[in-house]
């Protein structure tokens, strides 16, 4: 379920940001904890670092949710 939220808000991130109030999607980089792949980590890091400074909180939100995929990373059993 956390991979179809978070793709949903990705993919439609800008259309949904103007409908929102402006500090809304400052909170959204929490919609990426749950993942748990370096690749999730790395897409994710790229995707809002060009977003940061415009929307207030979302840098708290994204370190957050990076140390989330992280941690999950370090855990998760190799297969």
């Amino acid at each position: 379920m956390r991979r179809a939220t978070h793709d949903f808000f990705m993919a439609k991130f800008d259309a949904l940001a103007k409908t929102v109030s402006p500090y809304a999607p400052g909170g959204w980089p929490e919609f990426a904890n749950g993942l748990c792949t370096s690749r999730d980590r790395a897409e994710v890091d790229a995707f809002w670092q060009p977003r940061l400074a415009k929307y207030e909180g979302a840098d708290r939100e994204l370190a957050m949710a990076l140390e989330s995929i992280d941690e999950c990373v370090r855990l998760r059993p190799a297969t």
